[in-house]
């Protein structure tokens, strides 16, 4: 097997990753611009790789569904952001990569958690998706709900960023693994900006496979755990948001938790 990282800029350029030992890295020592990315590409599709892209963002096991992975760096000039402040500025750069190992991949594990993440869809999984996100803020997008970070006590900007859907008609939140993978258990930390917030009543949760299942969160600023009868399954979808008795409240996730293993 072989991996490759690569650095391409806006205007074509390629700056090529160099090996110590199993990992790849590339430093870089210029501010990044508008279209930059980072290309990781596999010699064969369904690879996990082990990346990190920027010293904010905690590492990740990322599954590469096919064989190219592109990761923008992001440019975000809104007046909030769910990056650490430091995020992909300044002039001095480094990026590794690198194949994941079986200590890595086998086991249970929280098989929604993915860091690298991106609002659109770009190769890598696990990949949160919704038809809602507040007023297109990126603090709202639905991939800051599988992030790592647990802080649910405020809104709004790092470390507070959450899927922050509308509050208005029928919204959800796909999670996409990229394959079939076995979940045993969910868990949900709700965002709790009392009295800001409100917690969804209830709400359902569709498999792959079409079954669903009804889950009934409490008014808690606490991860809550929702049992799962290891469904063999390669999506999740998060809908039905159940308001009643909250309707003049806002509803958010911080974290999705999902628990499970590789088939």
């Amino acid at each position: 097997m072989s991996l490759k990282l690569e650095f391409e800029s806006a205007n074509g350029d390629r700056i090529q990753g160099i090996f110590v030992e199993d990992t790849q890295h590339i430093v870089r020592d210029f501010p990044y611009l508008p279209g930059d990315k980072y290309v990781i590409t596999t010699d064969h599709p369904g690879q996990f790789v082990y990346v990190q892209l920027d010293a904010a963002l905690s590492p990740a096991l990322v599954y590469v569904k096919q064989t190219k992975w592109e990761y923008q760096i992001p440019f975000d000039f809104q007046k909030e952001s769910p990056y650490a402040p430091g995020a992909f500025s300044g002039k001095r750069h480094y990026a590794w990569a690198k194949f994941a190992d079986q200590t890595q991949i086998a086991g249970e594990r929280d098989l929604a958690l993915n860091s690298h993440d991106q609002h659109e869809l770009s190769g890598a999984f696990p990949h949160a998706e919704s038809n809602s996100e507040t007023r297109g803020e990126s603090v709202f997008f639905a991939k800051n709900a599988i992030d790592g970070v647990l802080a649910n006590e405020y809104h709004g900007n790092y470390p507070h960023q959450s899927w922050g859907p509308e509050e208005t008609g029928d919204t959800w939140l796909k999670l996409d693994f990229g394959r079939e993978v076995i979940v045993s258990q969910i868990r949900g930390l709700f965002r709790a900006d009392f009295p800001h917030d409100g917690v969804w009543q209830s709400a359902k949760v569709e498999f792959s496979d079409g079954s669903q299942q009804l889950i009934s969160p409490i008014h808690s600023d606490e991860l809550q755990k929702f049992p799962v009868d290891h469904i063999k399954t390669s999506t999740l979808k998060l809908f039905d948001l159940d308001r009643t008795g909250s309707e003049n409240e806002f509803h958010a996730l911080s974290e999705l938790v999902v628990l499970g293993t590789e088939l």
